[in-house]
């Protein structure tokens, strides 16, 4: 893999969150998720301290990756 050959991770797994995100992933380094219409939730006070989270999820069918409230013009949203 890429990343491995690169340095930048020692490892990689996969998970998925239904009906819940396993606790493997709140000791993760990196978290990437894409999730639509599910109901699983990650709870962030129990990730790790410096966890980068990227969430490309659907917020709703019609309006796919719409910001939050507030967010408009942020990346950090």
């Amino acid at each position: 893999m890429e990343l491995r050959g690169s340095g930048l991770a020692e490892s990689v797994a996969t998970a998925e969150s239904a009906p819940a995100f396993p606790s493997a992933v709140y000791e993760a380094d990196l978290v990437v998720t894409a999730v639509s219409g599910g109901k699983a939730v990650l709870d962030v006070d129990r990730l790790r301290p410096g966890t980068v989270v990227v969430d490309d999820s659907s917020r709703t069918v019609s309006t796919p990756h719409a910001p939050s409230p507030g967010c408009a013009g942020s990346a950090m949203c």
